[in-house]
């Protein structure tokens, strides 16, 4: 009998069993999954745009800067710099003119509290905040770039519900800035005539967030840890609400939702987790409902340190990441938490070389990252992946998808079911052992470039069937960068293969980052005496 078991502030309970919604080996939806009328694919909700956290009033934002050589500016000074933001009640239709008398949102400035360095590849240089839900935050360039981490006090309508543009300028010259263009406020607790959803509508939207991307930009910080348990046949989490985002979840007092204090409070949420393999495809979903009346003790504890929880459920095999979403039933506000799973023993019958596959969300090493990002409209060249802001990341260590149909396809799962007018922008480093000629040979359908060392090298852009060059270039032994953008346009087929030719080498092999890992500095014991 399969259960989900929730525990609150120390009070377990169990909640009656639940069915495995498991998804088809064959990749069609079960009418107890996504069915067609409720797949991603057919949603009209635009998720461009990413969701910052708030916290104790400020918004924090990762900026990259860099000059005209694209080497990160390092002495950026905050009087250098100038952020903006205004609020927008309702999102536009990008489809729709703007007419002559329609009002411009009100842009106010916005005083910075702290401009502090960040290396990537070295954690320990200064405090980061720590990153939760759907990698909304952390852009593959800001995984891989030192940069800042920005924070300010937002204006007066810093808590006014949707979402809030922000525009940050620096007065340093030739210096191109890179951050998340806006951040999402979530609702205040519902209002009593706030029409309710139905159960069934609740799984399906539960489903879709957390199997492919949140239905409202996530607004609740959550974070989840795997649990120990000593059972190697269920799944066992911590997962909490941060107390910064309380806000978001309705905790009503009393029959007519008044707050009041010294009372008990009523909390109404609902759970999803979709599990997924290494190639990054869902492979099965969990839900159950949360009632639970809080007294005022439990209340404080809240307020002081969270909204912690335990989420258990039977363990599927060959589960590489975990994603949680919580859903507060009033408002609909959202939050989301990924969980990497240990290494576990797998499927020997599993394609791992994900031949056809962009890549997974599942990090790994020696890989590439790409951001992926939905287009607003069709275009005929490659956009400018600056001026866009990515809705998730994914990661392979090869770029293998071969000339194939697409429109078929479920897109990328786990992040988003488009199957055209989407773009990647992949970055990744890689190690020459030996110096010399590299021949590069790239495929794509539809646009894209290979830069080495932020030198061009192939050029393969427009919107095209599939097309193929190939150029060399001399590297150095040591450590290179790598870059590729990418774009689908067109829908029905998708291509994207990178090769290499070594120096002195017969024969073309596709480039795999496993063959160009960074040499393991080595121990005390192998260190020459």
């Amino acid at each position: 009998m399969r259960k989900f078991l929730v525990a609150l502030a120390g009070f377990v309970f169990l909640l009656p069993p639940l069915p495995l919604n498991a998804f088809p080996q064959n990749g069609q939806s079960s009418s107890e999954n996504l069915s067609e009328s409720t797949a991603p694919a057919r949603t009209t909700v635009d998720l461009n745009v990413p969701t910052l956290r708030i916290t104790t009033r400020e918004v924090l934002v990762d900026l990259i800067a860099l000059d005209r050589h694209n080497q990160p500016v390092l002495d950026l000074k905050p009087d250098e710099l100038q952020v903006s933001e205004r609020a927008e009640l309702e999102k536009v239709d990008s489809r729709k003119k703007k007419r002559k008398n329609d009002p411009i949102p009100r842009l106010s400035v916005t005083s910075i509290t702290s401009l502090s360095m960040f290396d990537p590849n070295n954690p320990t240089s200064t405090q980061h905040e720590a990153r939760t839900g759907f990698r909304l935050l952390a852009s593959c360039l800001v995984r891989s770039t030192v940069h800042y981490l920005l924070a300010f006090h937002p204006g007066p309508d810093a808590w006014t519900s949707g979402f809030h543009h922000i525009d940050i300028s620096t007065t340093r010259p030739d210096t191109k800035l890179f951050y998340r263009h806006q951040y999402y406020v979530g609702l205040a607790p519902g209002a009593p005539d706030r029409p309710s959803v139905e159960r069934g509508q609740v799984n399906r939207i539960l489903q879709q967030s957390a199997c492919y991307y949140p239905v409202t930009p996530l607004s609740i910080t959550l974070q989840a840890r795997l649990i120990d348990s000593g059972r190697t046949d269920v799944f066992r989490y911590l997962v909490s609400v941060d107390a910064s985002s309380l806000s978001f979840l309705t905790m009503d007092g009393d029959s007519k939702g008044r707050n009041l204090a010294g009372i008990d409070r009523r909390i109404e949420l609902d759970y999803g987790t979709c599990n997924f393999d290494e190639d990054g495809k869902p492979r099965s979903y969990f839900h159950a409902p949360l009632d639970k009346v809080l007294s005022s003790a439990d209340y404080a504890r809240a307020l002081d340190r969270g909204f912690p929880h335990i989420l258990e459920f039977p363990a599927p095999a060959n589960i590489a990441l975990t994603r949680v979403v919580l859903r507060d039933r009033a408002t609909g506000n959202l939050g989301a938490a990924d969980v990497i799973l240990p290494e576990r023993e797998h499927d020997a019958t599993m394609n791992h070389e994900m031949i056809g596959s962009f890549g997974s969300i599942v990090p790994a090493p020696h890989s590439f990252c790409g951001d992926v990002y939905e287009m607003p409209e069709p275009s005929d060249h490659l956009p400018d992946f600056g001026e866009l802001d990515p809705i998730g990341s994914i990661y392979t260590p090869a770029l293998n998808v071969a000339n194939q149909f697409f429109s078929n396809s479920s897109g990328i799962p786990g992040v988003t079911p488009r199957t055209n007018l989407f773009g990647i922008d992949y970055h990744a480093s890689f190690w020459v052992q030996n110096p010399g000629e590299y021949q590069f040979r790239m495929a794509s359908d539809d646009g894209a470039i290979l830069q080495i060392d932020d030198r061009k090298v192939i050029d393969l852009d427009g919107l095209h069937q599939v097309n193929q060059a190939s150029a060399g270039i001399y590297l150095e032994a040591g450590l290179h960068t790598i870059h590729v953008p990418y774009y689908q346009g067109a829908p029905v087929s998708v291509a994207l293969q990178l090769s290499v030719k070594p120096p002195a080498a017969s024969r073309w092999t596709i480039f795999d980052l496993n063959d160009y890992a960074t040499p393991m500095a080595p121990t005390e014991n192998e260190r020459p005496r």
